[in-house]
């Protein structure tokens, strides 16, 4: 849940007293397991980055900075987001105004900037190679903030002690059922300045579901037009095996007549229609391949060449096919051979 105390024109001694305020109460609540202000959270909305300056890195800007994704945090913020510390420590109380500037880094960040060196009391300057020396007391976990790709593991997080914002995010780590405590938590941030509106109030999982709604919707828009063109591919192929039988239609006359039995003609008509699936599957396949690495970025849990994937769509295209082709190959079956004979 969020809070803007700029909306009540706090400033900054008072809004840093309101979110002490805050954490204490929630921290207090029996439901409470841990809670942080972090922004912005996971699959929010709000993007952020800070660029950071360490000399001998490898970096294609001019400057000689690499900007990286950052979160604002106070402390417990990694038992509150479900990290796992790997080294050093997190945020405490004393990394506050005046003190000296320090970060947490993901390990993706770490291995990115000090390749096989222990990153824990490493220093990089903000902004550029003349900005403000910043030292890692830390590294945690990495963790997917806004997408569940591969990209944007490499994440920074800043104390918030040391960088006042108006505008903050409360993630509360609940240990029964978060819904179920929702409401409270609401209330008791809103105890602490009834005036100043919470919103955004949401569970992590609603989160989450609501950062991929663009993705299910890009997909669901993919997977109707595949099925879309499957049908117009089966209609299209069924048109032109039964086009192709009625120009053969005397010459299937005259194989009946020659003692051609159905299954035969049969295996006739569909051979011709198989023939031309088949070479529209290979296309296909090849395609494929090309386009599922060109989108493996786009892809979650599955690689560009999913066997799942590229077995089970050819076999329903197979299955299509079959289809496409059986019903004009019947009504071949059913020609009467006389009838055959005259057609011109």
């Amino acid at each position: 849940m969020s809070v803007n105390v700029g909306l009540q024109g706090y400033d900054e001694a008072r809004g840093r007293r309101f979110y002490d305020d805050v954490l204490s109460r929630v921290r207090a609540l029996p439901s409470v397991a841990s809670a942080a202000w972090v922004f912005p959270a996971p699959f929010d909305t709000y993007g952020r980055s800070v660029s950071l300056y360490v000399e001998g890195a490898s970096t294609r800007s001019k400057d000689g900075t690499i900007t990286v994704n950052s979160s604002a945090t106070s402390e417990d913020f990694v038992s509150a987001l479900g990290l796992r510390l790997q080294g050093g420590r997190e945020f405490t109380v004393g990394d506050s105004a005046g003190a000296p500037l320090v970060m947490v880094v993901s390990r993706q960040l770490a291995t990115r900037l000090w390749p096989g060196i222990n990153p824990i009391g490493q220093r990089a300057r903000r902004g550029g190679a003349k900005g403000p020396e910043v030292t890692v007391v830390g590294v945690v976990e990495d963790a997917k903030f806004e997408t569940f790709g591969p990209s944007g593991l490499a994440r920074a997080y800043l104390p918030i002690r040391q960088r006042y914002r108006d505008w903050e995010t409360l993630i509360v780590h609940t240990r029964g059922d978060p819904a179920a405590a929702l409401s409270q938590l609401k209330a008791t941030v809103s105890a602490a300045d009834p005036a100043l509106p919470v919103f955004g109030a949401t569970t992590m999982e609603q989160s989450v579901e609501s950062g991929l709604a663009t993705s299910r919707t890009a997909a669901s828009v993919a997977g109707f037009f595949g099925a879309l063109a499957i049908l117009i591919s089966s209609v299209g192929l069924y048109a032109v095996v039964a086009s192709r039988v009625s120009e053969r239609t005397r010459e299937l006359g005259v194989r009946m007549a020659l003692g051609s039995t159905p299954s035969d003609v049969m295996w006739l008509v569909m051979r011709s229609g198989a023939r031309l699936g088949l070479v529209g599957l290979v296309v296909g396949l090849a395609g494929s391949v090309v386009i599922a690495r060109l989108m493996s970025a786009l892809l979650y849990g599955m690689s560009p060449a999913d066997p799942f994937t590229f077995v089970l769509v050819p076999l329903t295209l197979v299955v299509v096919v079959l289809v496409a082709t059986y019903i004009p190959a019947r009504r071949a079956v059913k020609l009467d051979p006389i009838v055959a004979l005259r057609t011109e």
